[in-house]
């Protein structure tokens, strides 16, 4: 029986859509650019807390400058980008007033932890959480579905797991989590209504 659902943050509870968010801007180049900051290995270090939004920036120009102004756009400006996905949230709302416990699971920065903290009060509602920027690492480690049970005295079979990725939800199936794979928000809540039933 399910007793505790876990959300993961980007495109589960907030967007994340650079290629999307910054098209207007870097028009032809925005594939290439967002390719370039939020999949390059320095974006995964600022994520697991190991170097600062700045030491991206620097290690990213020194690689690329000839997209310096890009970058720096981009790098700049890119909080904004994270938009409440209402949906979402009001599910997450009927299920804390349903007496679910809330959890949450993400790669985040801490600079985006505060962000949306501030911005949206996005933790408010959590019983708890495991952050990447917190533990030096992130998902798919299975680690991070460890400690969220060891922390929180959670068995998994009593967990629903939303996320966006494959390889998150696979994880955490190998850690006995009941998982959903975020495709479409309609859709997943849809589903996840009737895991709960």
């Amino acid at each position: 029986m399910i007793k505790n659902i876990i959300f993961d943050i980007g495109n589960v509870l907030v967007s994340f859509q650079p290629q999307i968010y910054f098209q207007s801007l870097l028009q032809e180049k925005c594939e290439e650019i967002c390719h370039i900051v939020f999949y390059s290995k320095w974006w995964k270090q600022y994520d697991n807390g190991w170097i600062s939004l700045k030491e991206v920036q620097q290690a990213l120009l020194q690689e690329y400058p000839n997209y310096k102004n890009e970058i720096l756009s981009v790098s700049d400006h890119w909080f904004t980008l994270m938009q409440p996905i209402d949906e979402m949230l009001q599910f997450l709302d009927e299920c804390k007033q349903n007496g679910y416990h809330i959890y949450m699971i993400s790669n985040l920065s801490e600079d985006s932890y505060d962000y949306l903290q501030e911005q949206y009060h996005l933790f408010d509602q959590a019983d708890g959480m495991v952050l990447s920027f917190q533990e030096k690492f992130g998902k798919p480690d299975s680690r991070m579905y460890q400690f969220l049970c060891e922390r929180y005295a959670l068995a998994p079979s009593t967990c629903l797991f939303l996320d966006d990725r494959k390889e998150n939800i696979d994880a955490a199936v190998q850690c006995g989590i009941r998982s959903i794979e975020v495709k479409d928000i309609k859709t997943a809540i849809k589903e996840a209504k009737k895991q709960l039933c």
